[in-house]
């Protein structure tokens, strides 16, 4: 998350006290969410899931919960599987206390 996902990063900022929408989806933007439904995809193949390596939440899934949560605070659009595992990844860090997160309210 570092260096990759740019445009997911610099459109959809951390922010997992808020619900926003966004005015578009861009080029650049939905070209990142095609990525990340690949690498899912292919993490939830392979492994089984629910989480990207298996049965548990796992290294993985804590390094891509920023993404998960950005996906979650901006109802970014990912097709199945990987909604699903976004799902799990962002309930497991809440449940985990890696990261608090309520939706206070949505900004247009």
């Amino acid at each position: 998350m570092h260096s990759g996902f740019g445009a997911l990063r610099q459109r959809a900022s951390m922010s997992c006290g808020q619900r926003v929408r966004l005015n578009e989806l861009p080029a650049d933007l939905r070209a990142d969410l095609a990525r990340l439904e690949a690498l899912w995809a292919e993490g939830l193949a392979r492994f089984g899931g629910p989480f990207l390596a298996g049965a548990a939440f796992g290294a993985v899934d804590a390094f891509y919960a920023p993404v998960a949560f950005r996906v979650q605070t901006y109802g970014l659009p990912l097709a199945q599987p990987a909604a699903a595992s976004r799902c799990a990844a962002a309930r497991a860090a809440g449940d985990a206390r890696l990261v608090r997160c309520r939706a206070r309210r949505t900004l247009a």
